[in-house]
């Protein structure tokens, strides 16, 4: 029968064989938490209600043997674990490489697109991690493709430093963040890219080729988002800013007043975030600005966060998953319930608070519901 279990480790090789006890599995150097079991004969998937970014898939085949399949966050696509391949150094990037002419190239696997599908190998550049060095005069950071966004938020706060703009979450490698676009917060913060200033990428004969806009201008511009089009991008220098203090705030209001306030909204506020909830025709707005200090947000009334605040909690999201599954139901009023109580959940806990940049940016940092689906009669897809 099938069974779900946790997994913990680094994936080393594949499964084969049949297995009658059970069995200790060792899965990609992400953090995973779940994993989700599809049983083939029934199709039948046992589904955890969070996971993390990358999950691991068991499908039995009718032989009892297990073929172990890496997905997307958003589980939109999977590939083998097979075809992983996990360089350690920028040497083995180059020989991996040389040694293979279909090659796709990963990071944390957080996108929606299906950009690890292929039928050639696929390179992690996650253990290429190493942060090199920082000027924090220039405000220079130089550093491996596969450092996490939330590592190197970490490593540039002890300078005072801050990346230039973030995504809703930081568990991306920085260099799939760059090559697939992460996009900026506010009218006035550029895309990640922008903030690039050279990339070292291995090219399809071996060959190790800086890029920067004075060297190479054409290729530099078409470097992001390119997503390892033009070669395996194994370092990068970025430009980064000073590190503030943000106050954050979130009210409700009703959604077809979002039309008249959105230009303001987004003009007066260095960062802001409009989400519609069609079904009860409310939209929350949440916004954030720098502070000269803390102290100043908290006389001011804001709570003090001393770490991340997540847009959405586990007990929100839990009852998100209800909201989806009451909808499948045909449950249309007790889910349009439900999701008031999300939003009155949300707004007490985000009313007003105060906290570190990244901690106040990186709005899902338990990486939010990964998928959702047109359920409730009033969602209408966008052409």
């Amino acid at each position: 029968g099938s069974f779900t279990s946790s997994l913990k480790g680094s994936f080393t090789s594949s499964l084969n064989g049949s297995f009658t006890s059970p069995v200790v599995v060792n899965t990609p150097p992400t953090p995973i938490d779940k994993v989700n079991v599809i049983h083939k004969h029934n199709a039948v998937a046992m589904r955890e209600t969070f996971k993390r970014r990358a999950s691991i898939v068991r499908r039995q085949s009718t032989k009892c043997c297990f073929e172990v399949l890496v997905t997307n966050w958003a589980e939109t696509v999977e590939a083998g674990a097979e075809q992983f391949r996990y360089p350690v150094k920028v040497e083995d990037v180059v020989e991996m490489i040389k040694a293979n002419e279909k090659i796709r190239c990963s990071g944390a696997l957080h996108s929606c697109a299906p950009l690890i599908e292929s039928d050639g190998i696929i390179l992690s550049l996650t253990k290429l991690d190493r942060i090199i060095s920082i000027d924090t005069a220039a405000r220079i950071v130089r550093m491996q493709a596969g450092v996490r966004m939330h590592d190197l938020c970490t490593y540039l706060a002890d300078y005072g430093l801050a990346v230039g703009t973030l995504g809703t979450i930081d568990w991306q490698t920085i260099c799939g963040a760059v090559m697939t676009g992460t996009h900026g917060g506010g009218l006035t913060i550029p895309s990640l890219h922008d903030f690039v200033r050279s990339y070292t990428i291995v090219l399809p004969d071996g060959a190790l080729k800086r890029v920067d806009k004075e060297t190479s201008p054409s290729l530099f511009r078409a470097m992001a988002p390119s997503m390892g089009l033009f070669g395996a991008v194994v370092e990068m220098e970025m430009a980064v800013v000073p590190l503030e203090i943000l106050e954050a705030k979130m009210i409700s209001i009703p959604m077809e007043d979002v039309v008249q306030c959105f230009d303001s909204l987004m003009k007066t506020n260095k960062y802001a975030r409009v989400v519609v909830y069609p079904t009860i025709k409310k939209a929350t707005i949440w916004t954030a600005n720098p502070v000269a200090s803390r102290e100043a947000a908290i006389a001011n009334g804001a709570k003090n966060n001393s770490s991340y605040a997540n847009f959405r909690n586990n007990e929100e999201k839990e009852m998100l998953e209800s909201f989806l599954d009451l909808c499948n139901e045909n449950e249309f009023e007790e889910a349009d319930k439900v999701l008031e109580r999300v939003l009155e959940s949300q707004i007490q806990r985000l009313k007003h608070y105060v906290g570190q940049y990244n901690h106040v940016l990186c709005l899902e940092r338990n990486n939010g519901i990964p998928h959702a689906g047109n359920y409730h009669p009033t969602f209408v897809p966008f052409n």
